[in-house]
């Protein structure tokens, strides 16, 4: 996993106290998951080196991840909903 933000990945891996309740659910949903993996990896690059994965963040940080993840018989699903930013005006103009 990389990401922008050494402190996230330092709380991830224990290093850093995380304070937020928000983010404690986060986290612990991280590590929930990493149970599922043989191995885990988490390293912050800076943001600069990263652009299109900044914007993507930006994007996901507007939705709740922590209540979209859903395990299904011991296994993570996780439900992507695909939607234009603006809708074809041709079949979805209501």
């Amino acid at each position: 996993v990389f990401g922008d933000s050494e402190l996230v990945a330092n709380q991830v891996r224990g290093l850093n106290a995380v304070k937020n309740d928000l983010l404690k659910n986060y986290k612990n949903r991280v590590w929930d998951l990493m149970e599922d993996f043989k191995a885990f990896n988490i390293m912050s690059i800076p943001r600069k080196e990263n652009e299109a994965a900044d914007r993507l963040a930006v994007v996901g940080a507007a939705f709740d991840v922590v209540d979209n993840i859903k395990r299904d018989k011991g296994q993570p699903h996780i439900h992507v909903v695909v939607r234009p930013a603006v809708p074809d005006n041709n079949t979805c103009w209501q």
